[in-house]
């Protein structure tokens, strides 16, 4: 079984995005200090000063304003307001892939006003990459509910020569060199990695800053092979510049319904999935989380919401908080299985 080389190159790599708060030159520990510090005193008011009465609830958004979490957050917090009868607001508080944001709210005050909006890689990935996050994914949280999902396409450049991910193992296996894939995250590192190694593929990883660059490289030929989100994978379909051979999951996603299933295809214990979950501090109060989960539940089985969603490129979910904390052990065990072994060459 083959196995992709990215290693320690690109997890040094994506950590540099840092550097966006504008103190590239302070120390690496000195600037972590600050940007940690930063976010700290943004919970405890700075920003916060004129959001409105006690009765605002903050969905903290750990990434930039636009991204794929930002617009999902959007819609939940839209939902949520109606739902709760009170102000939602979001708040992005970027950096640190993921970090900087999830540990403000892991050191905010229990009471269920400061939620964490996130996909999975600061709960479930960060705790296996370096810099190690200063807060504890498996105990600084509480989970509310996952409401949402994006389909994770494998895409292959129009060129290469495999309509299916078996004639893909195929082709890597009779040409070894002759694959690259992007890798414009961890967690689209880290599933490729895990696809890869079920299915026996050969591919050298190639870090991105972001999709964008990712999936311009893939469409001029520069890498061969993309994991992608559902929105974004959709608009090259259907200009055909580039071919789908299986989204990762165990049922087929609404938005490409003749793309067969990593279970299809013969990956069936594959337990990840791109989710969008709402958590809390730990020490919130039962009876908070239960009536967070009870319309976090409410609007992940509403019609209008999932339309919205589908408009974005997104899928619903409605995952309660039991299920939601078997996600978490699902994608955490396997990171855990596959995560020392990244830095082989």
């Amino acid at each position: 079984m083959g196995h992709i080389g990215f290693g320690a190159k690109y997890l040094n790599y994506t950590e540099t995005e840092m550097n966006k708060m504008n103190i590239e030159t302070v120390h690496p520990c000195r600037r972590t200090a600050l940007l940690f510090g930063a976010a700290l005193m943004a919970l405890h008011g700075i920003p916060f000063a004129q959001t409105g009465s006690a009765a605002t609830t903050r969905l903290v958004v750990p990434f930039a304003a636009g991204g794929g979490s930002d617009v999902v957050a959007r819609l939940v917090a839209d939902g949520l307001r109606e739902a709760l009868n009170e102000t939602v607001i979001v708040e992005n508080l970027a950096g640190a892939a993921g970090n900087i944001g999830a540990d403000a709210v892991a050191r905010a005050k229990p009471d269920g006003r400061t939620l964490l909006f996130t996909p999975q890689s600061p709960l479930t990935i960060a705790q296996f990459v370096e810099p190690k996050p200063p807060f504890d994914p498996e105990r600084a949280f509480v989970p509310i509910a996952i409401v949402a999902q994006t389909p994770l396409v494998l895409l292959v450049n129009a060129s290469v020569p495999a309509n299916s991910l078996q004639e893909l193992v195929a082709y890597s296996k009779a040409n070894p060199k002759a694959l690259s894939y992007g890798v414009p995250s961890h967690e689209f590192g880290f599933t490729t990695e895990l696809l890869a190694r079920h299915a026996g593929l050969s591919m050298l990883g190639v870090p991105y800053r972001g999709s964008g660059q990712a999936m311009t490289d893939l469409l001029g030929g520069t890498i061969q092979v993309l994991l992608s989100s559902g929105g974004a994978a959709s608009a090259q379909l259907k200009e055909k510049r580039v071919k789908a051979l299986a989204v990762v999951g165990t049922s087929r996603s609404p938005q490409f319904p003749d793309v067969p299933t990593t279970k299809e295809v013969g990956l069936g214990d594959l337990k990840v999935f791109g989710w969008f979950g709402i958590f809390a501090p730990a020490g919130t109060p039962e009876r908070t989380v239960d009536r967070l989960t009870q319309a976090a539940i409410a609007l992940g089985k509403d019609p209008a919401y999932a339309a919205r969603l589908k408009q974005a490129g997104y899928e619903p979910m409605a995952l309660d908080r039991a299920q939601t904390q078997t996600a978490l052990e699902d994608h955490r065990n396997a990171w855990r299985a596959i995560a020392p072994r990244l830095g082989e060459k």
